[in-house]
């Protein structure tokens, strides 16, 4: 079978060692599970290691993607379980690279976060877990856009929702989202928000507009801003047979 001369190939040969080492690789790439996928720095749990074990990865792409899992072609005597086994495997591994996010809170426990000054939230991951009925953010900051720093900051006094209620909250005019503090109770199995609304003189929001529902019930949440756009509002609501919340996010043009 041909395969691809990827950028492991095409690195090699330029150090001068590609011709021989790279002829090697590309003519018989084996791995057997059983070790670690070092490339990419994913351990294979023992529990698929045992499932697989006497599998064999074949290499079809020399690294033409950064996450080499998806480029391997797994050949089995029982090649009717292949869909099935592929996606065991992408799934695991989906949830190894998961646990390796660092989130800003723990399961349960308060959410506080700010940006440092001048800069404003510009992405939002979040993850829900069935167990805990609660949700863990990755909050990332940066540049607010016209090369602006809003540094006129407040926080809102209070709680911008109740327990098991909808969150519908909008920065003051011409402010963007800069923070985030939340709580979680056990018994409610739902969080209550405030946020931190940060603005600039000169600098004006216009053109906003709010997402559609950015995560279903249970899954995953997953929000960048636009390019020339700031985040300036939440809304939220909450489902107690699920003990989880969807959520959509509204954004604004930020120029002067």
């Amino acid at each position: 079978m041909g395969v691809q001369k990827g950028w492991w190939y095409q690195s090699q040969k330029e150090n001068g060692d590609g011709d021989a080492r790279g002829k090697a690789r590309r003519e018989d790439i084996e791995i057997v599970l059983g070790a670690a996928i070092t490339m990419s720095h994913v351990i294979i749990p023992q529990p698929l290691m045992a499932f697989f074990r006497g599998s064999r990865l074949t290499k079809t792409h020399l690294l033409t993607d950064p996450c080499p899992v998806t480029n391997y072609t797994l050949y089995s005597p029982a090649m009717s379980s292949l869909k099935s086994v592929v996606v065991l495997a992408l799934l695991v591994v989906a949830s190894v690279l998961a646990q390796d996010v660092e989130f800003d809170n723990e399961w349960d426990q308060p959410l506080n976060f700010e940006c440092p000054e001048g800069k404003v939230i510009k992405s939002i991951h979040s993850i829900h877990d069935n167990h805990r009925e609660d949700r863990r953010f990755k909050l990332v900051c940066g540049k607010a856009p016209s090369n602006a720093k809003p540094k006129e900051c407040e926080w809102t006094s209070d709680y911008v929702n109740d327990w098991d209620r909808p969150v519908m909250f909008l920065c003051p005019a011409n402010s963007v989202v800069a923070g985030i503090y939340s709580v979680h109770d056990n018994g409610k199995e739902d969080r209550r928000m405030k946020f931190k609304c940060c603005k600039q003189s000169g600098i004006k929001t216009m053109s906003c507009q709010m997402s559609d529902f950015l995560n279903s019930w249970d899954q995953p949440l997953d929000y960048t801003v636009g390019s020339g756009r700031a985040l300036v509002g939440w809304m939220s609501r909450h489902d107690n047979s699920k003990e989880d919340r969807i959520h959509k996010m509204v954004d604004c043009l930020y120029r002067a």
